[in-house]
């Protein structure tokens, strides 16, 4: 039985870099993102230095290893390509959200409106909506609201420009709506105070 603390020679680590390495390159990862896989596999078997099937697999022929290391790589590279486009069809998606491209073109949707169209009165009004809401909102409950009642979109548009669930959007419309109430009454004078 091995001692619970061993940790990986620099002999082994520097294996374990190389065939991590050269096993990520081959499953398409470049660059610095070539560095950053092989740098989580090794930390990852390094964590793992100990754990049953890791110290059983290092006790097998060296190809039995190796093998066991390319697999890790291989896996770890297509997990961080996955994320990396999914964070990109996000980011494309919330930039195209910002003018509109990406809303379905039908006659029964209602576009974001123009401010151009708007007479002072309305943008007057629109921008102090969208004061309170950054200054009292955050995050994706910001966004929620800002898609609700400064462009007027419904639940199932926000739902897909945002790529939450219905769900998740009513909730935090609802949350939303509650918080923007506690701040107006906070404002809001006392009777008989002037």
């Amino acid at each position: 039985m091995s001692d619970p603390w061993q940790m990986p020679t620099p002999e082994q680590l520097e294996e374990i870099y190389r065939i991590a390495r050269f096993a990520a390159a081959g499953a398409g990862a470049a660059g610095p993102d070539l560095d950053d896989v092989t740098q989580n596999v090794a930390e990852r078997l390094t964590k793992k230095w100990n754990e049953p099937h890791v110290v059983e697999a290092r006790s097998r022929k060296p190809e039995a290893w190796q093998a066991y290391v390319v697999v890790a790589a291989r896996n770890a590279c297509r997990d961080f390509l996955r994320r990396e486009r999914r964070l990109k069809a996000r980011e494309d998606r919330a930039n195209r959200a910002t003018d509109g491209t990406d809303l379905p073109v039908r006659p029964n949707v209602r576009r974001p409106v123009d401010q151009r169209t708007l007479s002072p009165n309305e943008y007057l009004a629109r921008r102090l909506i969208v004061d309170l809401i950054e200054e009292c909102l955050e995050g994706r409950a910001r966004l929620v609201a800002i898609h609700t009642f400064v462009e007027g979109l419904s639940t199932r548009e926000i739902a897909t420009l945002l790529g939450l669930s219905i769900r998740s959007v009513n909730q935090h419309k609802q949350a939303s709506v509650e918080q923007l109430r506690r701040r107006l009454r906070a404002d809001r004078p006392e009777p008989g105070t002037t």
